[in-house]
């Protein structure tokens, strides 16, 4: 995986291996980091409302395609296996705008609250 560091409140790390990678595969890496995780499903063409939350996020997408939306920062675009760490309290809003239903995984790191 490579990683695209910047000042933004949020990092993205690409997943760069040939094979893409199994949500099994996925989920043990962020058990290993001591993180909950939780699948989540967008169905096409699905998009949230503004969201914030008082803990940093970790997201990966298993399938699919999903963009991010943090407004002042722009829009990241995550495909399988790419991997999202968000600062707490950074607004964004999610959106899936293929024709094909997108799978998540979603983790909070709570160690720091």
């Amino acid at each position: 995986m490579s990683s695209l560091s910047s000042s933004k409140p949020f990092e993205v790390i690409r997943w760069d291996a040939p094979k893409k990678p199994t949500a099994e595969l996925l989920t043990r890496w962020l058990v290993a980091d001591g993180l909950d995780v939780e699948t989540v499903t967008f169905p096409v063409g699905e998009k949230t409302q503004e969201l914030r939350y008082v803990a940093k996020q970790v997201r990966i997408v298993v399938s699919g395609h999903l963009q991010y939306a943090f407004p002042g920062y722009g829009v990241v675009e995550l495909y399988p296996g790419d991997q999202l760490n968000i600062e707490a309290n950074i607004l964004y809003d999610v959106s899936n705008p293929d024709g094909v239903e997108a799978v998540l995984l979603k983790a909070s790191d709570l160690s720091e609250i």
